[in-house]
């Protein structure tokens, strides 16, 4: 009686509950989170009512824990399996990164900001390590179709999830301003407040639950390649799977539409023009659904911009042409000891005030650059204020103030309009914020060429011209996570009001390579780029010369278009814990990936080499071989190179033989030949092996 033989399936793989964490979850996470900022003790902060936030720090606590776990089974992978754990060279720069985000957060003069999180931001140096934690963990363990498949799954979900709250911000009532959404989103004890909870969004603007409509851009611009690769798969159910991607496509297009990113429609244009060199002649075999998916694209696009009166084609052309704006008159702005010096039109005022804190008698002293007195309005105007009698000064006006809360007098100066405060004190002259916080006057650096270009791009150039000149500190080090709004000269209050930030607080850059290369360093920074252009040129190369996609292909194709288009994002967003989790996962999943289509690429040239020789051996004999005769001896040379789906190829060989045979003596002489040939080119290969 013979033995039944079982076959052991695997059951699901329990570590990949972390990555469908990562995708699945943490994007979709909004609650109250009540906190003090710190910055209380900063002149450019002046919220006195305490702060709160929904859509950060939550993720950041649940996507640290997940971290955490991460980290503790790749631990034991290596304590249980030590050198026989997979590793790529190409992780080594982002280990690098990760290492020295954590020196700039130990090292930095902010503590406790880069371990707690910071305020509109909380992307702590926890958040920084896990995502090269992250990016390591799925490399590892997303090893199978099956694994992939439930991968996809998780994204799949929060996705569709978002694109339902899209749908509701876009066309009806935004879902967060409901009810429902709010007893969802404040802990139990602040029910009795639902009626309160007020969200400051413009009605039909698109944000997801992303915080802000910018990072839209970010996320789209990210996944709609991917889904749209994973279109083109083969599917088990492929008449709903493959419409179902294209619908997530879609979706994801009109959220862009609805949030109204201009950085998105740019990285999206960036992921396509990838996918167009990496598809090169594979175009031509998905054609049509590829031109279907740029069709609707084009149209819901124009449809979008004809009804807005050419609104997005504007916002993105204004982006390429900047319009140079005139040097404000008033340029400069210091002190020495009590005396405060205005830079008007290159003419220097200095101003001392004196004042008697016993008797409230004052005295204005005003003297130019060369030190001769300036005169000013013998009698008290309105309000007191008076005017500085000097042409060079023209609607100068000063007047004293008192200062209650300092317990001591004051002093204004209104130039071209607007009123600046200033108060004398133990450190020298001091201005006063929009707050009545008193700070050192100065005027920070600005990058030279984006002089009189602080308008583009939003007011971003404002912000990436004061954070250039900041590189150089940070150059090994920076200044640590989620520290750039103390490092960014915010308290410079000339430059952001001439900048339109003067009652803003300035939390990021606007730009993910200057936030990297402030927070954790220059070099961490050159880590970062080392590790993406290695990955980005070992995808291109693989892909653009893979002959056929599966379904690991297809992920790692749209993880690499979809990534150009984030990196390109990235140039106008920031690097956010509501986004950057799911572009670093993906990315460890693309990775896993490249490494199995870099295989498959292997096997697919030492085919055709060993097909090339076989043909030049038959060629030197005089032989000409037949396209059934070459399809038998491709059928071997697979079999011998061990590749799965070689049995089916060598049957439809053997069939071809078979049938060639029965052509006449003269052709069997010519199979036989064939064979030998194979035979010669079969130990050639073995022999090639071997050497190896």
């Amino acid at each position: 009686m013979s033995k039944r033989k079982y076959v052991k399936r695997r059951s699901f793989n329990l570590a990949l509950l972390p990555i469908m964490g990562v995708l699945g979850i943490v994007p979709l996470i909004v609650h109250l989170y009540a906190f003090d900022s710190g910055l209380e003790e900063y002149a450019f902060y002046y919220n006195d009512k305490g702060d709160a936030d929904f859509f950060l720090a939550w993720k950041l606590y649940i996507f640290t824990a997940i971290v955490f776990a991460m980290a503790c089974v790749v631990i034991y992978k290596l304590y249980r399996e030590g050198k026989k754990v997979r590793f790529e060279k190409l992780f080594i720069p982002l280990g690098v990164y990760a290492f020295l985000a954590f020196l700039s957060a130990l090292f930095s003069e902010y503590q406790p900001f880069p371990f707690t999180g910071g305020y509109e931001q909380f992307e702590s140096v926890f958040a920084l390590m896990g995502y090269a934690v992250t990016a390591y963990y799925a490399f590892l363990f997303v090893e199978t179709e099956k694994d992939l498949k439930i991968v996809i799954i998780a994204l799949t979900f929060s996705v569709v999830c978002m694109l339902l709250i899209a749908v509701s911000q876009a066309f009806f009532t935004d879902f967060y301003k409901t009810r429902l959404a709010a007893y969802l989103i404040l802990p139990i004890s602040r029910w009795s407040e639902v009626d309160d909870l007020i969200f400051n969004f413009e009605e039909g603007r698109v944000y997801m639950s992303l915080y802000n409509p910018n990072y839209v851009g970010s996320y789209v611009s990210f996944l709609f390649p991917l889904y749209v690769m994973l279109a083109l798969n083969k599917w088990k159910f492929r008449w709903l799977m493959a419409p179902g991607c294209i619908a997530v496509g879609v979706g994801l297009i009109l959220a862009l539409l609805g949030s109204q990113s201009r950085a998105g429609f740019v990285g999206v244009v960036a992921a396509l023009f990838v996918l167009a060199i990496v598809m090169n002649r594979k175009l031509l075999k998905y054609s049509v659904p590829i031109v279907f998916a740029l069709c609707v694209l084009i149209t819901l696009v124009h449809k979008a911009n004809a009804d807005s009166d050419n609104y997005y084609i504007n916002k993105i052309l204004s982006i390429f042409d900047p319009q140079k704006a005139d040097e404000p008159n008033f340029s400069n702005l210091s002190a020495d000891g009590n005396q405060l010096h205005i830079t008007y039109c290159g003419n220097v005022l200095n101003i001392e005030f004196d004042y008697e804190s016993e008797t409230g008698e004052y005295a204005f002293h005003l003297t130019d650059d060369a030190g001769t007195g300036i005169d000013v309005q013998s009698e008290d105007g309105e309000e007191g204020w008076v005017d500085v009698l000097d042409e060079r000064f023209p609607k100068f006006k000063i007047r004293a103030v008192g200062l209650e809360m300092y317990n001591t007098a004051g002093y204004g100066v209104m130039i071209d309009g607007k009123e600046w405060y200033f108060m004398n004190s133990k450190e020298g002259v001091q201005v006063l914020s929009p707050g009545l916080k008193p700070a050192t006057p100065y005027t920070s650096e600005t990058f030279g060429p984006l002089e009189g270009y602080e308008r583009i791009a939003s007011g971003r150039g404002f912000i990436w011209g004061k954070t250039i000149p900041l590189l150089m500190d940070n150059f090994i080090i920076g200044s640590g996570a989620d520290t750039f709004v103390l490092e960014f000269p915010n308290d410079d209050f000339r430059s952001t009001y001439y900048g339109g930030y003067l009652n803003t607080v300035i939390t990021k850059p606007h730009n993910m390579y200057l936030q990297i290369g402030v927070q954790t360093g220059v070099l961490s920074l050159i880590a970062i780029l080392v590790f993406y252009f290695w990955y980005f040129g070992l995808a291109i190369s693989t892909y653009a010369r893979l002959r056929k996609l599966d379904l690991f292909g297809l992920t790692g194709v749209g993880v690499l278009c979809g990534s150009a288009g984030y990196m390109v994002t990235q140039f106008i967003n920031d690097s956010s814990i509501t986004v950057a989790p799911i572009f670093w996962t993906m990315m460890g999943v693309g990775i896993a990936a490249l490494i199995k289509s870099r295989k498959d690429l292997k096997v697919q040239l030492e085919e055709a080499k060993a097909l090339k020789e076989q043909k030049q051996l038959a060629e030197a004999q005089g032989i000409v071989l037949s396209e059934s005769q070459l399809g038998g001896i491709q059928s071997i040379v697979l079999s011998e190179l061990g590749e799965s789906g070689a049995e089916a190829k060598t049957d439809a060989g053997s069939e071809a033989s078979v049938k060639a045979s029965d052509d006449g003596d003269a052709q069997n002489n010519a199979d036989q030949t064939a064979s030998t040939v194979v035979v010669a080119a079969s130990r050639k290969q073995n022999k090639r092996k071997k050497r190896r």
